[in-house]
């Protein structure tokens, strides 16, 4: 990763540094180079690493898994359809509701994050590149004077392993991500997703020897000149990436997902909502009954309370008995026989109905 604390004439001749960071693909770098490192470090050390390398895989082949994944989100199109012809109007469910979904840009920060690794990988593939190679590897006071064909091997298959590791998580993650449909969820998921993207350097903190530890923090950064010329074609590059993923998570993920959750949100609330549906079981014949629109998704208490709240002083409250303080509780627990001798009313069925 490059570090912006370097010298202003550096700087000024296009020279950047690369520090290795803390993490536990950066083992590779100093097995076998840290001298107060023993036989027993280097070997957990080695240990961190493959443990490592298969959580990483291991979350990955899990995530890319059917029975994780679970099913499209374009089969809750089938599932809307067959709720709104078998239950939405079926006279058991009257007060049956349904929530909108929401879209979300999870996918996209995500990507950005897969990213960030990936060019953490260029830069220390630069900087590697850089080191003359020779038979021995040459490493003094911290710092690397040249490297050896055999660790610059390792060093490139190791590269390519989290290459293909942060790649085989990105796939795994927008999968994932595109059919969750809960912004909640969606957030948890990115945060675990970005958990397991992290998880050397959760090894590197917790489980590394000292002194393989303080190996790779005490590394010389790699000093690595930057022209005019690539840093152009850089720039070029990395703007293609990103508006090939914002058009690619879009027209891919983002765009079916909404038409889906339109096709959804058609088959349970579009159309004719106002009945219900029975059957005679004797006689087998279908009865149909128009059902209320106006109350909306409202209770009665709630009908009650939005007819009042604006009555003028002297207007007769339309849904509510008021009575006195001393009898509110006694009258609010009545049976429906003392309620019927005390007030028998016919109440309009168009507001008050027995399901509530």
């Amino acid at each position: 990763e490059n570090n912006n604390n370097t010298p202003r004439s550096a700087r000024d001749k296009g020279t950047g540094f690369v520090h290795f960071g803390e993490s536990a693909w950066s083992f590779p770098v100093v097995i076998g180079l840290a001298k107060a490192a023993g036989s027993w470090d280097v070997f957990f050390a080695v240990l961190i690493l493959l443990l490592n390398l298969g959580m990483q895989v291991m979350f990955s082949y899990i995530i890319l898994g059917e029975d994780f994944m679970g099913q499209e989100f374009t089969v809750e199109v089938g599932h809307a359809r067959r709720w709104r012809t078998a239950f939405a109007h079926d006279y058991k469910y009257l007060d049956l509701a349904g929530t909108s979904l929401v879209t979300r840009v999870c996918i996209l920060l995500w990507s950005f994050c897969v990213f960030k690794e990936l060019r953490s990988v260029w830069l220390s593939v630069e900087a590697i590149l850089h080191i003359p190679r020779g038979k021995r590897t040459i490493f003094q006071e911290d710092a690397f004077q040249g490297i050896s064909k055999v660790r610059f091997k390792m060093l490139m298959f190791t590269f390519l392993i989290r290459t293909c590791i942060a790649l085989l998580l990105l796939i795994a993650g927008i999968r994932w991500l595109a059919r969750t449909t809960s912004i909640t969820e969606c957030m948890l998921n990115a945060v675990a997703l970005n958990a397991i993207l992290d998880v050397d350097e959760f090894l590197f903190a917790a489980f590394t020897p000292v002194s393989i530890q303080l190996a790779v923090q005490n590394l010389e950064p790699i000093a690595v000149k930057y022209s005019t010329r690539r840093s152009q074609r850089e720039s070029m590059f990395l703007f293609i990436v990103l508006v090939t993923t914002v058009l690619q998570v879009y027209l891919q993920y983002m765009d079916p997902l909404v038409q889906t959750m339109m096709e959804v949100k058609r088959e349970m609330c579009y159309g004719n909502q106002t009945f219900v549906v029975a059957q005679n079981e004797i006689t087998q014949v279908i009865l149909g009954q128009t059902t209320a629109s106006g109350a909306g998704s409202m209770t009665v208490t709630e009908l009650a309370v939005q007819e009042h709240k604006f009555l003028s002083p002297g207007e007769l409250p339309k849904f509510i008995t008021f009575t006195e303080s001393s009898r509110f509780e006694e009258e609010r627990s009545h049976s429906m026989e003392k309620e019927a001798d005390a007030f028998s009313l016919c109440i309009e069925t168009e507001h008050l109905h027995p399901s509530g």
